[in-house]
């Protein structure tokens, strides 16, 4: 088989040099597979600069169609923790971390009674991921293994919540936890502020998606962001996995 794989740019040279990059890796683990005459075309059912998983889509795909590692192609393409990863085949919700250079993976299950008044907001700014991981480890953080366990908690109160209001204050500890690290305001604070209930960054933060959870309602949630120009509201219910 030969690794002198020919490549057709249709588009972007960075992105298709990027995938020449993930299948020369994904055949040095499978060595079996016949790549001559390839042709990859992929398709997503939602805008591909929403950020949702895209990249790591693409590597889980390419992991399973060539038996390699999805996390061992993460490392040497995008970089990453692997969360992303993992979510791309899981059926349900997941709590992941990283201990000791293990990936722990715990299924979970989410599905608060108030689902109804939680929407993802599209800011029409998509993020590099490669450059908000690079930005992160520029950071010199200071008690790091403290905040981590102070996240933890939080996370664990939130996928146990029934109030939402008491969901809405641990969103906004969160949120001020990340910026206390990124050294960043959050999102609300230089774009919301004026907002009603919590709002929580998602992906790279200060880009992509935002999380709007408010007491007012769906109407309120809405209204608001169509108010500011912003077009692609998306319901908790068509978000996530059944």
């Amino acid at each position: 088989m030969s690794k002198n794989i020919e490549l057709s740019i249709y588009s972007d040279k960075n992105i298709a040099e990027t995938l020449l990059k993930i299948i020369h890796l994904a055949i040095n683990n499978d060595k079996t597979i016949d790549f001559n005459n390839l042709h990859v075309r992929t398709k997503t059912n939602f805008n591909r600069n929403f950020g949702l998983g895209t990249s790591s889509t693409l590597i889980s795909l390419i992991a399973q169609w060539t038996n390699a590692n999805p996390y061992f192609l993460l490392e040497n393409s995008f970089g990453g923790s692997g969360y992303d990863i993992a979510c791309a085949t899981s059926k349900n919700a997941i709590l992941y971390q990283i201990q000791n250079e293990n990936r722990n993976i715990e299924h979970t299950h989410f599905s608060p009674p108030f689902q109804e008044n939680i929407y993802f907001i599209y800011l029409e700014n998509k993020q590099n991921s490669r450059e908000g991981i690079q930005y992160y480890k520029s950071i010199n953080q200071i008690n790091k293994q403290n905040t981590i366990e102070q996240l933890n908690d939080i996370t664990n109160k939130i996928i146990k919540c029934n109030n939402i209001y008491e969901f809405n204050t641990l969103i906004e500890k969160h949120e001020q936890l990340i910026s206390s690290q990124l050294h960043m305001s959050p999102i609300k604070a230089t774009l919301f502020s004026d907002f009603s209930g919590s709002i929580k960054s998602l992906g790279a933060w200060g880009g992509d998606f935002i999380m709007a959870c408010s007491d007012k309602g769906a109407a309120y949630i809405q209204q608001y962001f169509k108010e500011k120009k912003y077009n692609n509201i998306i319901s908790f219910n068509d978000m996530v996995l059944d």
